[in-house]
């Protein structure tokens, strides 16, 4: 049954939890915020501890605070930044005003990060480029320093298309990312010493949908997959070794489409 609710800004594209299940960080595209809302003993969603206002072309596509819950990270994809916040679990955001900025190229698009929950690792989905990047976070001020930087595509292929959701498997060994336009699941194989990311596959979506949303199952032997298109649900099952996918199976065609 409802517990509560408490309005968030219009245009709300991604809703992520903390580590300790105790936030709520959420980011609005357009008008470019970010809130931060703590999560009562019982449950229910308090208002927001910290509201993080930009200026509207920094295009936000996420809020999220890495494993240790010390440092938020906001990729502002209309600016080429990851702006980088002090987190206080009383507070909120410690730095609102003064964050540090960790720049990327031109052009490039930062959309959504990914961590390592045991190490100091994040990846990046970098839309407009069609790469994805591993850094380094420092420990002191949360600022992060690129390890390597990869395609999501097949060198063969030149026809466009945007990448999209990023996601690290919960046994840290993989990470993966949705292609839209050459529709597919690009995965890659964490280096646990260093962090750095080798191409392990990149799977063509089973149906003729763009890839959008996805999941792994808790033993990460398997990543469900969500067609924007038509609404299907496609499973996979995880090779332990190589990270290479194999189809299962798809349900629920034109139920979902859209959504």
């Amino acid at each position: 049954s409802l517990m509560n609710f408490v309005d968030i800004p219009d245009g709300t594209v991604t809703v992520n939890v903390d580590h300790t299940d105790k936030f709520i960080f959420t980011a609005a595209f357009r008008p470019a915020v970010g809130t931060i809302h703590k999560i009562d003993s019982d449950g229910s969603i308090l208002s927001p501890l910290t509201a993080i206002t930009l200026n509207v072309d920094d295009r936000p596509h996420q809020l999220i605070v890495e494993p240790g819950n010390k440092f938020v990270y906001m990729p502002c994809m209309g600016i080429d930044e990851i702006k980088v916040y002090n987190f206080d679990e009383t507070l909120g955001i410690a730095n609102l005003e003064t964050p540090l900025i960790s720049t990327t190229p031109n052009g490039v698009g930062p959309r959504f990060l990914a961590f390592h929950t045991t190490k100091p690792f994040a990846y990046a989905t970098f839309e407009f480029a069609n790469e994805i990047s591993a850094f380094n976070i420092n420990p002191e001020n949360g600022m992060l320093t690129e390890i390597n930087t990869l395609s999501t595509l097949p060198e063969d292929y030149n026809d466009g298309g945007t990448a999209a959701q990023i996601h690290v498997t919960p046994n840290n060994q993989f990470v993966y990312i949705a292609n839209r336009g050459y529709n597919s699941i690009a995965g890659y194989k964490i280096n646990q010493e260093t962090g750095a990311l080798t191409l392990a596959s990149i799977t063509e979506y089973a149906t003729d949908t763009r890839p959008r949303a996805f999941n792994f199952s808790p033993a990460s032997d398997y990543v469900f997959v969500g067609g924007y298109d038509n609404g299907e649900v496609v499973t996979y099952a995880i090779d332990s070794i190589t990270g290479d996918l194999t189809e299962k199976n798809n349900c629920c065609g034109g139920l979902l489409a859209g959504t």
